[in-house]
């Protein structure tokens, strides 16, 4: 999966519009906490978006989501799919969770989800994916009713995998094979696309 966000041409002012107004944001107490408001990152649109709980310490220092050591399991966990279709990544919450600057990552509140929500549906909106992936609880909770036409499916979080012993544990040969067999299935009806 791409490190960066690839904007189409069509998406791309109304994408700057999204980052010029979530930049901005102050709603809830992780804006006193953050260093930077995380976005996407790989394509937009994309085919498949995958939602995880909010950015770790690595993610609020470069702006990026999934960068540290569970997004680069992540990216070996999409690794056979990544050639086939365009894929992003994001999280429900647009600010590290934490309760002091440079704090402990913790779960986002529900008053934090709440206020982010309406940031991830605009993602998931302008993303305008076929599946989405919810990685852990959290995740999915918060986005279940939310993603408009799009099927929704859930996996464990890469951090979770990363507990379980990272790629070469039988959790995370168990969580690709189950996100092969989905993406299998969806191209098998027509509904999934694989690029050349």
């Amino acid at each position: 999966m791409k490190s960066v966000l690839v904007v189409s041409q069509s998406h791309l002012d109304v994408w700057k519009e999204h980052i010029r107004l979530w930049h901005a944001c102050a709603d809830c107490e992780l804006s006193k906490t953050r260093n930077k408001v995380i976005f996407l990152r790989g394509h937009l649109p994309c085919d498949i978006l995958f939602i995880g709980e909010g950015p770790g310490k690595t993610e609020d220092a470069l702006g990026v989501p999934f960068i540290g050591l569970a997004g680069k399991l992540l990216d070996k966990l999409v690794e056979p799919f990544a050639h086939h279709h365009r894929m992003a990544v994001g999280n429900v919450v647009g600010c590290r969770p934490c309760d002091s600057k440079g704090g402990s990552n913790r779960t986002p509140t529900d008053k934090e989800l709440d206020r982010c929500h309406s940031k991830i549906c605009s993602e998931i909106d302008l993303a305008s994916p076929v599946l989405v992936v919810s990685l852990g609880h959290t995740s999915l909770l918060s986005i279940a009713n939310s993603i408009g036409k799009a099927e929704i499916f859930h996996l464990p979080h890469p951090a979770y995998l990363l507990r379980c012993g990272g790629a070469a544990s039988d959790a995370f040969y168990a969580t690709q094979e189950k996100l092969t067999r989905k993406i299998g299935e969806l191209t098998a009806c027509g509904i999934l696309n694989a690029t050349e």
